[in-house]
């Protein structure tokens, strides 16, 4: 009923009838995250807290004043936590919300499966849609009213998950003691191990809840000059992480180093450069994933890219210091050979291993080469390694022969080259 003056005149009690169409919340637009954060894991045992501050447009006419409002936040229809704003008014148009709450613990494999799939997506700068639905309305931040709660609970939103750029988290890799074992049909495909790989890692700013490595793969190329040399692909490795120091440690089981065909030359000029040089600088790219537990439970975080730069200690031609003869025995002669047991201590001043299988190098005395030295199932370790080898030569082949032999029965000493 409507009182209407007009012209100096009053009507009353006139019948009023009118539809009037208003946009409601549901048209919430252009959700977007501005911050995403896990400052911490949650006092009270319940999960890692949040953060979020995210902007939304609302199209509505209307301005509401909720007070607390709390979203369930979901992904993959799994919850994984729940948010709240304080002292919330919904205002026409854009406005920004700050969002507290906590991730909770997964107890089932199927939503610690979906938890590690969104922080995987996270660590590389994927777009995940999450999903926030309206849980509960409290207008004076204690009691829930429950025909606000019930209109809020019809509030579905997706909102976008995105890290704000590319995460490197490994900033550093040093191989440890690098083990090799070639064998004549895998020269290009030796097993390679390593005791004492140490990765240098932080989390992201905003990220400071307790997370300790467990398990750790890889799959790598190591690359030279902008050119791959090799890669590898690591089963899953026991590992220890330091959170403080930012150091992750584990052991590399033995795992195929696959040089493709087109790789050959670089990795034979990498060996080179390895075993005649002090330290050999390179870089390896590729992805990490591990196993870790956190207050949310065992989560499994996969291809975590990684570009780190690292150096190798050379074997200096295995000549720092000098290779020494501890003792020679002349086992067999003939008119033209003679055959000698050798023992010789080979010190590798790096932290390489390898295991080359058998080695036929040449003995040369005085820019002369007079024979063979071999050194049967060669391994060679870090430090000083003594090696047993036989050595064949013909010293009435040349004057340098005659004068070392005359030299060796006679018990002076002579430096040779092998």
């Amino acid at each position: 009923k409507l009182n209407v003056r007009a012209l100096s005149r009053n009507v009353n009690n006139l019948d009023l009838s009118k539809d009037i169409t208003v946009n409601a919340f549901k048209g919430l637009s252009g959700v977007t995250i501005q911050k995403f954060s896990l400052p911490g894991d949650d006092p009270s045992g319940k999960g890692i807290n949040v953060e979020i501050e995210t902007t939304l447009t609302n199209p509505s006419a209307l301005q509401l004043y909720m007070g607390t409002l709390t979203l369930a936040i979901s992904y993959q229809d799994t919850v994984l936590g729940y948010v709240t704003a304080q002292n919330l008014t919904m205002v026409r148009g854009p406005q920004t919300l700050s969002l507290k709450g906590i991730l909770i613990s997964q107890n089932t494999a199927a939503g610690l499966a979906v938890v590690s799939d969104l922080m995987s997506r996270y660590i590389g700068n994927v777009v995940t849609d999450t999903i926030a639905t309206g849980y509960e309305v409290m207008p004076d931040g204690i009691n829930s009213v429950d025909w606000l709660s019930s209109a809020v609970q019809s509030l579905k939103l997706t909102v976008p998950l995105q890290s704000p750029q590319p995460l490197q988290l490994i900033k550093a890799l040093n191989l440890g003691a690098l083990g090799l074992v070639f064998t004549p049909p895998t020269a290009y495909l030796p097993v390679a191990t390593s005791t004492g790989v140490l990765a240098n890692y932080s989390l992201p700013d905003g990220f400071n809840f307790n997370i300790q490595f467990t398990q750790v793969s890889n799959t790598f190329t190591l690359v030279r000059n902008n050119t791959p040399i090799a890669s590898l692909n690591s089963s899953y490795n026991p590992a220890t992480s330091d959170m403080a120091a930012g150091t992750l440690d584990f052991n590399l089981l033995a795992s195929p180093l696959v040089i493709p065909d087109a790789s050959h030359e670089a990795f034979q000029e990498f060996n080179r450069d390895l075993t005649v040089g002090e330290n050999l600088a390179f870089n390896v790219i590729g992805n990490a994933s591990v196993f870790a537990n956190t207050s949310i439970g065992v989560v499994n975080l996969v291809n975590i890219p990684f570009n780190a730069s690292t150096e190798l200690s050379g074997l200096q031609s295995l000549d720092n210091p000098a290779p020494t003869i501890t003792s020679l025995q002349v086992v067999t002669g003939t008119a033209t050979e003679l055959t000698m047991a050798i023992t010789v201590v080979i010190v590798n001043p790096s932290s390489i291993s390898l295991n080359t299988g058998d080695i036929v190098l040449d003995l040369v005395y005085k820019d002369v080469v007079l024979g063979t030295v071999t050194m049967p199932n060669l391994a060679i370790v870090p430090g000083a390694n003594t090696i047993n080898a036989t050595s064949s030569i013909n010293p009435a082949a040349s004057p340098e022969g005659i004068e070392l032999l005359t030299l060796y029965t006679s018990g002076a000493g002579a430096s040779v080259n092998i």
